[in-house]
């Protein structure tokens, strides 16, 4: 006897067929037969015969409607396929229905694949009925799972990406999830100041939680291209290349060299001996320039250095010389003659003129010191003999002359602060600013050896 499926003008021609899907899903397939086959394939006719796309199993047409028997009805069964074709003097229609629920279920086990990187790549299919809310965020650690081949330990995989495919019956859900960590490391020399030390760059697949892969070492450059929430991070650290620690400060080279240095002078206050006495003069050593051997180290640190008194240094020596002179010179003057009234008796009186001058200069003397602060001379001589007569006798009117001189230094009287041992230089210059902000300075130090 036929029996009608959800109205009387399609009537089933067999039982239809049941097919068992994954997750206790099933598929049944209903080959109808028309109860008008020369009218019910026309356009005004088809919603006699045709159901709607995501309609139930056990949903009555709403023209000459038909209720399913008791227990025949799979729960969440929903049209996904309609199709019709004339077989001879009958038009038959075939209904496809599969469940689909509100809640996404996989159709398939998850397909596995392995990455070029050697990460594992999870692809799952899911489905459910049309307009099923789908609120998964790529990357976020929510939405991710847990994956596990046999009796490995499990791995946890972050949504990566996914594709919808709606229809009026289903919305079918495609998603790749792929593990977080490292895609490809390169490893190559570092900066050359910074000695034995090799720069590593890391390369991984991450989530703003995970942060990505991170070398060890001292990370001084990071970046990160995000696409829809899942991220790609390229960090890159420099390691100490003996052992892969971030311990990258130390002494890079050292070697030894000669260095062209500054000898201090020194200024002596002393008289020297002249014709009728003595002069005071200056001798002076002046500075030279001589070659000395130092070892020299070229080191990286987190600080520059600090300050310090360097060696063959003559900024702290230095002294000045005041010269004075003074000379006087006496010569004849105007000579008065009285004669007395009887002529018995003359006399003579003779002036004189008297020069003063008076010099002083001042010298510096950089880079010197004073062995003999001060020093002192004298010439003293008759400069004139003038004879005149007085009361019929000579006299002689003697005029003198003299020079004196002095010298009288200020200033250091020794080198201190000039010493001929220790730090000759020492330069620095930022070379790196890591990302935590701590600074490496290469500083070349030039010690006396």
């Amino acid at each position: 006897m036929a029996i009608s499926h959800r109205t009387s003008r399609l009537r089933l021609v067999s039982s239809p067929s049941v097919e068992k899907l994954q997750n206790n899903r099933f598929r049944l397939t209903f080959n109808l037969q028309s109860t008008n086959p020369r009218e019910d394939w026309y356009n005004d006719n088809k919603d006699r015969i045709f159901a709607d796309y995501g309609s139930l199993q056990d949903a009555e047409f709403s023209t000459d409607g038909a209720s399913a028997r008791s227990g025949e009805a799979y729960s969440d069964m929903r049209l996904v396929q309609a199709t019709s074709q004339q077989q001879g003097n009958e038009y038959l229609v075939t209904f496809v229905y599969e469940t689909l629920s509100s809640s996404f279920v996989q159709t398939k086990d998850d397909t596995i694949s392995i990455e070029p990187n050697g990460l594992r790549s999870v692809t799952r299919e899911s489905i459910a009925a049309a307009g099923t809310s789908y609120s998964k965020t790529i990357g976020s650690a929510s939405d991710a799972i847990s994956h596990q081949i046999n009796s490995e330990s499990a791995q946890t995989l972050q949504l990566a990406s996914f594709e919808i495919d709606d229809t009026d019956a289903y919305r079918k859900v495609t998603e790749k999830f792929i593990a977080t960590g490292l895609i490809s490391e390169t490893i190559q020399q570092g900066p050359r100041e910074f000695g034995n030390v090799k720069q590593v760059t890391q390369v991984s697949y991450g989530t703003a939680t995970t942060g990505g892969s991170t070398p060890t070492g001292v990370l001084i450059a990071s970046k990160e291209e995000s696409k829809n929430g899942f991220i790609t991070f390229t960090k890159t650290a420099l390691q100490n290349a003996s052992d892969g620690s971030d311990l990258i400060t130390g002494t890079t080279q050292e070697y030894k060299d000669v260095a062209e240095v500054d000898v201090v002078g020194t200024v002596n206050c002393t008289a020297q001996s002249v014709n009728s006495g003595t002069i005071a003069v200056v001798q002076v050593v002046p500075p030279r320039r001589k070659q000395v051997p130092v070892d020299i180290k070229v080191e990286m640190t987190t600080s520059p250095p600090g300050s310090f008194t360097p060696a063959y240094d003559l900024g702290q020596v230095s002294c000045s010389v005041t010269f004075t002179q003074s000379s006087q010179r006496e010569s004849a003057g105007n000579t008065v003659k009285f004669i007395s009234d009887s002529g018995n008796h003359t006399r003579t009186v003779t002036g004189f003129n008297r020069s003063i001058s008076n010099t002083a200069r001042v010298q510096n003397y950089n880079g010197c010191h004073l062995l003999s602060p001060a020093s002192s001379g004298g010439v003293f001589y008759n400069a004139f003999e003038s004879p005149r007569l007085v009361d019929n006798g000579i006299v002689t009117d003697i005029g003198t002359a003299s020079e004196t001189s002095s010298c009288v230094g200020s200033g250091a009287t020794s080198a201190e602060g000039y010493n001929e041992t220790g730090i000759l230089s020492q330069d620095s210059r930022l070379i790196l600013t890591a990302l935590d902000g701590t600074k490496y300075y290469e500083v070349t130090t030039t010690t006396v050896a």
